[in-house]
């Protein structure tokens, strides 16, 4: 009777040892996926010049834009290609990556 009742409690104990696994397994891929998506988020680059002339006034918000293998500043309203050139975007990740 003894040996009967430990193997259906091994028997019950193994899928339910199973779905504990899973389910943590489940949880642990779903944190680095939201921890992936925040870090990857893009992001345009913007000029803030520290220069207080005229010129650098001018240059103040604009964003880097890609034209005819240069590098450029554009208007601030640009977000996408246009006749500027191709708006660049980038994404930022720490290194060494903090755990968030």
């Amino acid at each position: 009777m003894a040996i009967s009742m430990i193997g259906l409690m091994l028997i019950t104990a193994i899928p339910t040892t199973t779905g504990v696994a899973q389910a943590i397994s489940a949880q642990k891929n779903r944190d680095q996926k939201d921890k992936d998506d925040r870090r990857m988020q893009k992001f345009h680059i913007e000029v803030k010049p520290v220069d207080d002339s005229q010129e650098a006034r001018a240059l103040n918000s604009g964003r880097v834009v890609l034209k005819a293998d240069r590098l450029w500043v554009g208007p601030p309203e640009v977000v996408t290609q246009a006749q500027y050139g191709y708006v660049a975007e980038a994404f930022y990740i720490e290194y060494p990556d903090k755990e968030v």
